[in-house]
């Protein structure tokens, strides 16, 4: 006569514990499965909004680009640029770009600075202008950043209308020359102008 009471408790034991791993990972597996979902509804959206977004990690390599930023970019494939540094982003499209230099000095300076940037026009060679505006990314705790995100605006159709516009208020549309408000607007600045310089002014 042996007492195994003692191993029918372990074995107990030892299958709750079993049971239990199995409930947990089946939750794990069911929230994986609710997290990808959501992750490809994301996708979806992000992919069809006209606006480019790119996200960059607190290391400063791209985690995601969605297809407008791609077009706008000229990458050819937007998967091709996850994992890659911002700068490493940057040189592929160097000459595309009218003033490079000028847009590289932003860019450090927006970095430096752990805030939302104001909106910046981007001039490409091809007549397009893109504005571009980030914001940092807080952690779920608040704490600190996990990154950045990017957002690009090809502006270049509004500012046309703008030009457009602006020449309609602002030109005879028969000769093409100054209408009588706007002379009035220009003799009003080159006065104040030659005030302000104590220079003679001649009309």
């Amino acid at each position: 006569v042996q007492d195994i009471q003692s191993r029918k408790d372990a074995e107990t034991r030892l299958i709750e514990m079993v049971a239990a791993l199995q409930r947990a990972q089946a939750l794990k597996e069911h929230y994986l499965g609710r997290s990808n979902d959501e992750r490809m509804r994301l996708s979806a959206l992000l992919n069809i909004v006209k606006f480019g977004i790119m996200f960059i990690d607190r290391d400063r390599r791209v985690t995601y680009t969605n297809q407008a930023a791609a077009d706008m970019w000229g990458l050819d494939k937007r998967e091709e640029v996850t994992g890659m540094r911002d700068i490493a982003v940057l040189d592929l499209s160097t000459d595309k770009r009218v003033d490079d230099a000028a847009y590289r000095e932003h860019l450090t300076e927006v970095l430096s600075r752990n805030r939302r940037s104001e909106p910046y026009d981007i001039l490409f060679r091809d007549g397009h202008v893109i504005r571009e505006q980030s914001t940092p990314v807080p952690s779920a705790d608040g704490r600190q950043t996990i990154g950045r995100v990017w957002v690009f605006e090809d502006v270049t159709e509004a500012l046309q209308t703008q030009r457009r516009l602006t020449e309609l208020a602002e030109c005879d549309p028969l000769t093409g020359l100054l209408n009588r408000r706007r002379f009035h607007d220009e003799l009003e600045r080159q006065i104040a102008d030659a005030m302000r310089r104590g220079t003679r002014l001649a009309l």
